[in-house]
């Protein structure tokens, strides 16, 4: 007898972003033109075009909030997320100029989405993209078509021997079952995007994020393990690329989780404070702004409403203890338990899994911190270059169960309104709902207000079960044309 097909209601909390470059600290003098409070779905790229009508110019604001003498501003350590709250200082428009020259001409996005590149998968050899994207007939008189897409929002820069460069990922579907992504490092001469080294990543793999420093690359990625179905990776990597004679070789490849106990690479949402004698105990209001994330590589962060810490943390076979190096400036409002929520997490000690629970236990018998695991897949959505949504555009995540037959839905899915390209989304779902056996993939859509379909993802994303990842999924959406 057949399975019956099921997929998971969806909460989406969505909020707007658009990556990019990072910086390093300048000693430009400026003044700042302005202050700015940063809004609800707010994004840098949103904020440079206010103040500068160039939203490629974020990186500006990123270089003066991170400078060392301003510590009166909001560190960003990443560019992708920014909190409401946060102080930010604008610079003159003459400082942003000098602040952007660390980009050589020929390597802004725009001039690297339009630049040609070498590829294994064309007729010629190469691919000059239009707007980040390439097509072409896979071969004569055959219906299948080559296509290649820039990845705008894995895109960095950095040193290669001692010259500013940038580190590009395209991804090519040749018509077939295979999505192949290729890493490529790019230079400028005589102002010109031009390829220096490029190599293969791998076959349906899933990019987390990349940097480029002092000649090293690293890529955080998914691919597929020993045991894996190639459709289907689930084995959580860092890779480290460095240039040899004009190549870029494989430095080293290591596995992220392996050993680490069931506590790290979740996110954990606090509920309360047990206090022994009963006198201060705490229940939290709204546990989903009370944040805990403990990462593989010992650091990890954490939500205290309004404000966002960051630090390290020591594991040991039950101990753990967290340093808190880092905490955004924002004003919370005024019951806000965001002190008390970071002068227990001072004193931890020691924790206590038991499944979807979490229990962190105090100094001196001080008490214990209650958390519950957040059920939810989370990730962004990210289009191809250029890509517009039109006034009232609709998105739709759902989680479907492909484990026999057709793939079918459990209860429903929820649209949201959105006004633009890349987005988070933060699909909440109720964990009894599934099946540990069963096979989970994302289906995410967009259409117009008529209904009429615009992009979908063409790639599998598997979800949830079988080793497969449930947080910072990375899915590309792709222009539907038929």
């Amino acid at each position: 007898m057949k399975k019956s097909a099921t997929f998971i209601i969806l909460i989406i909390a969505l909020v707007f972003i658009l990556p990019g470059p990072s910086l390093a600290q300048s000693s430009i003098e400026f003044e700042c033109a302005e202050l700015y409070i940063v809004q609800a779905n707010d994004w840098l790229s949103k904020i440079a075009e206010k103040y500068f009508d160039d939203m490629m110019a974020y990186p500006a604001i990123v270089e003066v909030a991170n400078a060392d003498a301003n510590d009166a501003y909001t560190d960003i350590v990443n560019p992708d997320l920014i909190e409401p709250g946060w102080v930010l200082c604008i610079p003159s428009n003459e400082a942003t100029s000098r602040l952007l020259e660390t980009v050589p001409p020929g390597l802004t996005l725009p001039e690297l989405a339009n630049a040609t590149y070498t590829s294994d998968f064309t007729q010629s050899g190469i691919a000059s993209l239009t707007h980040g994207e390439y097509r072409e007939p896979g071969s004569p008189g055959s219906a299948t078509e080559t296509k290649i897409v820039m990845l705008v929002e894995r895109t960095d820069y950095g040193q290669l021997n001692g010259e500013r460069g940038a580190v590009v990922i395209l991804v090519t579907n040749p018509g077939g079952s295979g999505t192949f992504y290729n890493l490529h490092i790019m230079i400028s001469q005589n102002g010109q995007p031009t390829e220096f080294s490029r190599t293969l990543l791998g076959d349906r793999v899933q990019i987390n994020g990349i940097s480029l420093a002092n000649n090293q690359i690293m890529v955080d990625m998914i691919q597929a393990g020993p045991y894996d179905p190639i459709c289907c990776p689930s084995e959580h990597v860092i890779k480290t690329f460095t240039l040899q004679k004009e190549k870029l070789v494989q430095a080293s490849s290591r596995v992220v989780g392996e050993n680490s106990p069931a506590i790290v690479g979740l996110t954990w949402k606090w509920l309360g404070f047990t206090d022994p004698t009963g006198q201060s105990n705490i229940v939290v209001p709204n546990p989903d702004v009370y944040r805990l994330e403990l990462l593989p590589d010992g650091t990890f962060r954490a939500r205290a409403d309004c404000k966002t810490v960051s630090g390290t943390y020591a594991l040991g076979d039950n101990n753990l203890t967290l340093r808190l190096v880092s905490t955004t400036k924002a004003k919370c409002q005024a019951g806000s338990l965001y002190n008390q929520y970071l002068a227990l997490l001072r004193r931890v000690v020691a924790y206590a899994p038991d499944r979807d629970k979490l229990v962190l236990n105090l100094a001196a018998n001080g008490g214990s911190m209650n958390f519950n695991k957040l059920h939810a897949v989370t990730g962004t959505i990210i289009g191809p270059v250029g890509a517009t949504l039109p006034a009232g555009a609709m998105l739709e995540v759902k989680v479907m169960d492909v484990t026999a037959g057709p793939p079918g839905v459990q209860m429903g899915g929820v649209l949201k309104d959105i006004g633009a390209l890349p987005v988070d989304f933060e699909a909440v779902y109720n964990p009894q709902a599934v099946a540990p056996d069963n096979a989970y993939t994302l289906e995410v859509t967009i259409k117009d207000q008529q209904g009429n379909l615009l992009y979908q993802n063409h790639e599998s994303y598997p979800v949830l079960t079988r080793g497969n990842p449930t947080y910072k999924i990375v899915v590309m959406i792709e222009r539907e044309t038929r």
